[in-house]
């Protein structure tokens, strides 16, 4: 499931990455140039849509099918209820103990499917992903008031 943030992601820090390169080497050119500014714009917008674009789909896909697996299992669970208030009531207590492990397993079942993942990437990719993303602005920007303070 992660495969392919793992593409997303590297190909998104490329274009971000070029952008910092372009910042950092070409520094005082950046800062007095609408252009450029507005090429290190688009490489960061064109970065983050890369990481994240392919990868929404993905999260629908997933969304929805954990969604139709939440609803067939709300079904069994419905129909072993209904099950056992018939043997309840119709007071066949014999096969009570196989409904009831029947209807825990279906609810351990439920419980995982409810605590599956649907964004197709791992948490501390995201996070290392933000963090190249705003680091260097951050570190820019203090650098930036500093030096016209100091």
């Amino acid at each position: 499931m992660y495969a392919f943030s793992r593409l997303t992601v590297l190909t998104g820090l490329g274009y971000v990455l070029l952008g910092y390169y372009s910042l950092t080497v070409n520094g005082t050119f950046t800062a007095g140039n609408v252009l450029a500014v507005g090429a290190l714009v688009i490489s960061m917008v064109v970065g983050v849509l890369t990481f994240v674009v392919p990868l929404w789909g993905i999260h629908e896909r997933l969304v929805d099918e954990k969604a139709l697996l939440v609803r067939g299992v709300d079904a069994r669970v419905g129909r072993i209820g209904t099950e056992m208030y018939r043997r309840i009531d119709a007071g066949e207590f014999d096969g009570s103990k196989v409904m009831s492990d029947a209807l825990a397993g279906v609810t351990t079942l439920r419980d995982r499917i409810l605590h599956l993942p649907t964004w197709p990437w791992p948490q501390q990719l995201l996070r290392g992903f933000v963090s190249a993303l705003i680091l260097p602005l951050v570190i820019y920007v203090l650098t930036r008031l500093v030096s016209t303070r100091f």
